[in-house]
């Protein structure tokens, strides 16, 4: 009987150390193991610049809209290269952007990724973009929403690509809040993300 428990007793530890064994070997393979995870950030490569050929290789610090009555629409804004004196046109025949898009980087095509910041003292209802080609001269109208609703912020990625070393247009246009005799502002950034 005795020559049993000792067995027994044996048994029994032999098969607690196996138990831990395992149960280490577990843990072990699920402390060895890791996820990963790696993302890029969106490119900074584009230059939004001027619509002439002496400024369109020029950084702009501001896109202006010029004065419209409350809930109006304006459509003709210009930038601080080529000033109130070119503003941006909209016609089938002779139309001219309020900025042109460089994709400044020598090899890589990027899609245009359009953020704005909020409109501030509720000036702008909505705000709206048109990317169109370098030199397109047929363009009448600007709909696709930048803003959200109230000029609220928002991240547009456009689809649209730009090439190397090329260009796009750029067009806006504002419906403006109900407010009367305030001055908003906001902040338009231009990224890429390849496709």
């Amino acid at each position: 009987m005795r020559m049993s428990l000792k067995k027994f007793i044996s048994l029994t530890i032999i098969l607690a150390l196996a138990v831990t064994l395992v149960t280490q070997m577990a843990i072990l393979a699920a402390d060895n193991d890791a996820g990963q995870s790696a993302s890029t950030a969106k490119t900074t490569t584009f230059l939004v610049g001027g619509t002439e050929t002496g400024t369109k290789d020029t950084n702009l610090t501001t896109i202006t809209f010029p004065e419209g009555s409350p809930e109006g629409t304006v459509d003709a804004p210009y930038n601080n290269e080529d000033t109130d004196s070119d503003p941006q046109v909209l016609s089938a025949t002779v139309s001219e952007p309020v900025a042109k898009i460089k994709n400044t980087h020598a090899s890589t095509s990027y899609n245009v990724v359009l953020e704005i910041t909020t409109w501030t003292n509720s000036v702008v209802d909505m705000e709206y973009y048109n990317l169109a080609d370098d030199a397109a001269n047929d363009i009448q109208t600007v709909t696709d929403e930048l803003s959200n609703a109230s000029g609220a912020a928002r991240t547009v990625s456009t689809g649209i690509s730009i090439a190397a070393s090329s260009y796009k247009d750029l067009y806006l246009k504002l419906t403006l809040g109900s407010v009367a005799g305030k001055t908003g502002t906001s902040t338009l950034t231009v990224l890429g993300e390849t496709s």
